[in-house]
């Protein structure tokens, strides 16, 4: 048992290595960092966002407008290839657009801090998945600098407390 647990460690090692190393290569082709701090997000726009992956035959977006208040409930919709996955990857900040903006209550997404904008936003995937480890661990993902405190602080505010008390 002991040695079947030493492998899965290595495995799991060796693929937050390769992950780490994509993180980086990702970190390093992303433009320079905004300093703007976003203390709340009231109001989304995208003005005018057009992307396009390499050798594709069309944008995957093209020319899309969209405002977004907080509080309202928004449902994207599509066919596969219809850029639900683009649009929401360019929100949360891990594309740019080819043209186009995105504001966060008047400011251009590119201005503002990507860490305090990370700290504003959550993204749920239609096929969750949860890395090994605790549900501290979860909901750091990959975020040591998050304390304890506010973990479960998180935990709470997703309705969870009760839950993971329990666990």
């Amino acid at each position: 048992a002991v040695s079947g647990v030493a492998h899965q460690l290595t495995e799991r090692t060796a693929n937050l290595e390769r992950l780490r190393s994509r993180l980086d290569v990702w970190r390093a082709s992303t433009p320079a960092a905004g300093t703007v701090p976003c203390p709340r997000v009231a109001h989304l726009r995208l003005v005018q966002v057009s992307f396009g992956y390499p050798g594709a035959e069309k944008p995957a977006l093209d020319r899309l407008d969209l405002e977004v208040v907080r509080g309202e409930l928004l449902g994207i919709v599509g066919r596969t290839g219809a850029g639900k996955t683009t649009l929401s990857r360019i929100v949360l900040g891990l594309l740019t657009p080819d043209t186009g903006e995105v504001l966060i209550d008047g400011v251009p997404r590119d201005e503002i801090d990507p860490a305090d904008w990370h700290r504003r936003i959550a993204w749920v995937p239609q096929e969750p998945r949860l890395v090994r480890g605790s549900i501290a661990d979860n909901v750091r993902f990959l975020r040591p600098d998050i304390t304890d405190q506010a973990v479960g602080q998180a935990i709470t505010a997703a309705g969870l407390a009760g839950e993971v008390d329990a666990w």
